[in-house]
């Protein structure tokens, strides 16, 4: 008999396409389908299928992933019943008794005939009610249901989708405190006490008196706070110091990863354990799009929080933000950014896998078209980049770091 695990195996080969087809009308342009994105307010196709990559992804809104989680979240499912959906979608292990005790009864609700599917039209002006028939597709090991949760289900739903924003006094109280860590303690090594003490004001760093297990040093409080000054998010992240792994020579300042995965975790979920629902993310740094000394800065955005902090030191003429990962540059996020220079810098992409580089020119690309944000992609890694830090996947930090530049001179006349 097959396992669940093998069977999940099989089921992420699904093809995309098939998969999201079923449920919503796509569109071919090049080599790529679009469609209107059910995750947001859409009104124009923003929601990319990907054949080549078995990926969807919206650039509106951010929303993305593979077959599993776009059934899982378009229904409202656990990820075996979306894994279930998806098997029967693609013919797999439709015998299978692992796969058939996954659906309970009460969880779905039963319609003979029809059920209402809420989606934007192509018109785009308004959200309407459309008659969807489903007579043709039915839960797997379930005929008689079908995927519609009744009202107290999408109660519950809407009840945790109530943003919980954090005490707009949490960043200046840890920031007072100013407990040592790694990172900082890098900041004033490299670049002097004085020069550090502006960019930690600025962004207000501190650690944090929580430690991750097997680590016994403080980690780094990276606050999220939105233009309007809400604080929407705090990611906890343990750092260390160590040898530069593309010149040994060089001290570096490098995430603490164990088995391939980051120490990292949310102020919210130490608050808030998991009674919370994270409102929209902004940009590392949007706090201070509004500052008087940045307000005619043209704005650098990067992946990760030390390359924005790390950059700004070689780079103070740009006002540095960060995403927070490579997918966190959306149409949403960037609305912010409106009437403002943009340059984009991407991360190099480890040999053969997602290139930054072209994901964020994509990217770019709508945020032109959408938005008529001045926006450009720069190219000092693709055009500067050493063959090694191409397999390390290096970003602009590691790239200032190992070049060895000099911050400018004329610095100290901003600060």
């Amino acid at each position: 008999m097959l396992t669940f695990e093998s069977i999940l195996d099989s089921v992420r080969t699904v093809s995309i396409l098939e998969v999201v087809g079923r449920f919503l009308s796509l569109k071919r342009k090049g080599k790529d389908y679009w469609t209107i994105c059910p995750f947001h307010e859409d009104h124009s196709p923003s929601l990319s299928v990907s054949v080549g990559r078995n990926m969807y992804k919206c650039f509106a809104c951010g929303h993305g992933g593979d077959a599993i989680h776009f059934v899982q979240h378009y229904h409202k499912l656990s990820f075996q019943e979306a894994v279930a959906v998806v098997a029967d979608i693609g013919g797999i292990g439709r015998e299978n008794e692992v796969l058939s005790s996954i659906h309970q009864p009460n969880r779905l609700l039963s319609r003979p005939n029809s059920t209402r599917v809420a989606v934007h039209t192509p018109s785009g002006t308004d959200t309407k009610m459309i008659q969807s028939w489903t007579d043709s597709y039915k839960l797997p090991f379930q005929q008689s249901s079908r995927i519609l949760f009744d009202g107290p289900r999408q109660q519950e739903v809407s009840q945790t989708e109530k943003t919980t924003l954090l005490d707009q006094k949490l960043p200046l109280r840890t920031y007072a405190r100013h407990i040592p860590n790694p990172l900082m303690g890098f900041l004033y090594t490299y670049f002097g006490e004085s020069r550090a003490g502006v960019v930690i004001d600025r962004y207000l760093l501190s650690g944090s008196t929580y430690r991750f297990r097997g680590f016994d040093q403080s980690p780094i409080i990276f606050w999220y706070i939105a233009h309007n000054q809400q604080v929407r998010r705090g990611k906890v992240m343990a750092y260390r110091q160590c040898p530069n792994v593309l010149d040994t020579s060089l001290d570096d300042i490098k995430r603490v990863k164990v088995n391939g995965r980051g120490l990292v975790t949310s102020v919210h979920k130490l608050l808030y354990k998991e009674n919370y629902a994270l409102p929209a993310e902004p940009f590392f740094g949007e706090h201070l799009l509004n500052r008087e000394w940045a307000a005619t800065l043209p704005v650098a955005v990067v992946e990760s929080e030390k390359s924005a902090l790390i950059a700004s030191f070689f780079f103070p003429q740009y006002l540095w933000l960060a995403t927070g990962s490579l997918g966190g540059l959306t149409l949403e996020k960037a609305k912010v950014l409106q009437g403002r220079k943009v340059i984009l810098f991407p991360d190099l992409g480890k040999t053969g896998g997602l290139q930054p580089y072209e994901k964020w020119s994509e990217v770019a690309f709508y945020l032109r078209k959408r938005l008529k944000l001045e926006v450009r992609v720069d190219r000092i890694l693709e055009d500067n980049a050493s063959h090694l830090m191409r397999e390390k996947g290096a970003d602009l930090a590691d790239f200032l770091i190992v070049e060895n530049l000099q911050y400018p001179v004329w610095w100290d006349d901003l600060v």
